[in-house]
């Protein structure tokens, strides 16, 4: 009997042993911060957590996510299917803490996706856990019990205080001022701690210990509210020294933003480079391969070589054909509306680029990330119907004129059953922003194939009803583009070259 209970106790003893992964054994004790943004570096707290040898660990949630008007979301320590689990990979150990960055990876997990991020409450465990020290060994691990953090989404305000503190900074050593910081709060206002010799502020009586109290007409209550107004030449200061009334200073601020560009201009001209890079590297090649894999596609059915000469198997024709576009002569007909045949193509040209403005290039890579994205992609497009006709009106030519007719006929025709699968789509998603259209067809898994936006996850595969509908919206983008066989506004037998026939050069 004695030996039946040895072998039963040292078999629990083993099964114990081979089930368990890891031990208990580092000494954790806290996590700080406790209010997080993206960028921070979050600490879990302890000693003697790691040697030299050790070079990462792993950092697991375990508890809930609380949302505000939503329901917890469990968090659990393992991951498997059904399961939210949040792992933090190559932490960086030390004897006294593991530390690591509060990415945008790990504030999608844990405040959400893009626009619909918001602040997240975590209540539960943070555990740090260890690889073994040698092949075959356990991991270690340790837990920080009932920890409360808070993960906040980037604040748009925050990041335009920043801004405005910068400039109040530099608008105060303009001054040749320094802030007293220990008691300006005391002193309702911020208090001057040195003026410097021949500064502005030196000039126009300012003394240290003088309290400022508005600053262009703003009250004062932060650095931030120091900045002057774009291209200010004077601005009025308010001071007070001691218990004396208040006195108004007008300090010249002429030099403050001297030999720099204004930050308007800066944002003009970043708006007007992105347009071009956009033009340059997206827009024009891609236009220009389409083009040549219809013209060599067209021409393998027509028993033609199709173009052959400019690169190999002719790719590089797209480029050689812009370039002649652009160095012929630009003629405009005797007969011809002059000012309408010009702006004619600016209408179409704006009708087809205007639409890559709510195209989201990547999570945050999109120029205006508009509520009613696709409805303002259906709007812009009608341009080109206006500036088609507008072309073939201007140009005093009936063929141009009736290619103009029909074009505009085709393409007011085709909109009706592109409509059609456009709001098919827009009722499946709940929304007309173009970045949740595009959210709703990706994968939220933690493997690489049940994440991101593999196309078993696309509308297209969902539904027959959705597979038809995405070959309909095909024949319809085909029938508005012109191309064969619904090219009939450019018939070259019969129309010359349609509403484009008295245009030579860009």
């Amino acid at each position: 009997m004695a030996s039946t209970l040895v072998w039963l106790t040292l078999g629990w003893f083993t099964l114990g042993c081979a089930t368990s992964d890891s031990a208990d054994l580092l000494n954790v004790i806290d996590v700080a911060p406790r209010d997080i943004e993206v960028g921070d570096r979050v600490e879990v707290l302890g000693s003697s957590l790691a040697s030299g040898a050790t070079t990462s660990a792993t950092v697991i949630f375990e508890g809930k996510l609380h949302r505000p008007g939503q329901e917890p979301i469990a968090v659990a320590a393992s991951c498997g299917p059904g399961k939210t689990c949040i792992k933090v990979d190559g932490a960086k150990p030390s004897p006294d803490m593991v530390s690591f960055r509060f990415t945008e990876g790990l504030q999608t997990q844990f405040c959400g996706r893009g626009d619909k991020a918001m602040h997240t409450t975590f209540r539960g465990n943070v555990i740090v856990e260890l690889p073994p020290g040698i092949e075959g060994g356990r991991s270690v691990r340790g837990k920080v019990m009932n920890v409360t953090l808070d993960f906040r989404p980037p604040s748009t305000r925050r990041v335009v205080m920043a801004a405005r503190t910068d400039r109040g900074h530099k608008s105060i050593d303009y001054l040749g001022l320094t802030i007293d910081d220990q008691t300006s709060l005391a002193a309702g206002g911020l208090r001057i701690a040195t003026v410097r010799d021949e500064s502005p502020a030196d000039k126009s009586g300012m003394a240290a210990g003088d309290t400022i109290l508005s600053f262009a007409g703003v009250t004062v209550s932060s650095i931030a509210d120091l900045g002057p107004p774009l291209g200010a030449r004077e601005v009025a200061i308010s001071v007070r020294r001691g218990e004396a009334k208040p006195l108004t200073h007008q300090l010249d601020m002429s030099g403050f933003e001297a030999g720099t560009i204004p930050g308007g201009v800066w944002g003009a001209l970043l708006i007007l480079g992105s347009a071009i890079l956009i033009l340059l590297i997206f827009m024009a090649p891609t236009a220009g391969i389409i083009t040549w894999v219809e013209r060599r596609v067209a021409g393998r059915m027509q028993s033609r070589i199709g173009p052959n000469r400019a690169g190999p198997q002719g790719f590089f024709i797209w480029l050689a054909d812009g370039i002649k576009s652009i160095m012929k002569e630009d003629i405009i007909p005797a007969a011809a509306d002059k000012k309408l045949f010009r702006l004619a193509p600016y209408l179409v040209f704006i009708g087809v680029s205007a639409t890559f403005v709510v195209m989201p290039f990547g999570q945050y890579l999109i120029a205006a990330n508009l509520d009613i994205g696709i409805l303002f992609v259906v709007a812009v497009t009608s341009l080109v119907a206006i500036g088609l006709m507008t072309g073939g009106w201007a140009s005093n030519n009936k063929w141009s004129l009736l290619g103009a007719i029909r074009a505009a006929a085709q393409i007011i025709s085709y909109e009706i059953p592109a409509a059609v699968a456009i709001v098919c789509i827009v009722m499946l998603t709940g929304s007309l922003r173009m970045q949740d259209i595009i959210l709703a067809q990706g994968g939220m898994g933690d493997a690489m194939l049940t994440t991101g936006g593999w196309p078993w996850y696309w509308y297209m595969f969902r539904n027959p009803v959705t597979f038809g509908l995405f070959f309909l919206y095909f024949t319809t983008a085909l029938a508005e583009g012109h191309r064969g066989p619904f090219d009939m506004p450019e018939a070259q037998r019969e129309l010359v070259a349609g509403y484009s026939t008295e245009y030579s050069g860009m």
